[in-house]
């Protein structure tokens, strides 16, 4: 997620990073720094506070989002689940894309037909993290 954070003498200045984080990732974080405690809570985001200050890498992550319909904007539901450089999708009209965000960062491949075992495992997980995460929104058949 590009964003720019400011703070003299806790974050170093000009420090750059590739890591993969989001804006999920904002509210335990300020917590952190804030010295609030969140351990009782069951948080979608992780605490980067030591990716900040330290530069200590955040590791490997899975992601999982869905936006909902929108009638205003004549939008329908669309799900996706990234886990490392790979990244499924399926938008409003359920067509499904594949794409390896390594080689491909503007998402122009699509590489189902040519991933089609990746394919097969991030859809299953989407369908997974969809039934468990949004009970009563679930995944197009």
């Amino acid at each position: 997620m590009p964003f720019i954070m400011r703070w003299p003498g806790k974050i170093k200045a000009g420090t750059e990073t590739s890591e993969v984080t989001w804006a999920l990732d904002l509210f335990p974080t300020i917590c952190r720094f804030a010295d609030v405690d969140t351990s009782g809570l069951t948080l979608d985001g992780r605490d980067i506070s030591t990716l900040l200050t330290e530069q200590k890498p955040v590791g490997s992550r899975e992601f999982y989002w869905q936006l909902g319909p929108h009638q205003e904007l004549d939008r329908g539901r669309w799900t996706a689940v990234r886990q490392g450089d790979w990244k499924y999708l399926q938008d409003a009209q359920g067509a499904e894309f594949l794409f390896d965000l390594k080689t491909d960062p503007y998402e122009k491949q699509n590489l189902i037909k040519t991933e089609p075992e990746k394919y097969q495992a991030l859809q299953k997980r989407r369908d997974e993290l969809a039934k468990q995460l949004s009970p009563q929104a679930q995944p197009r058949e």
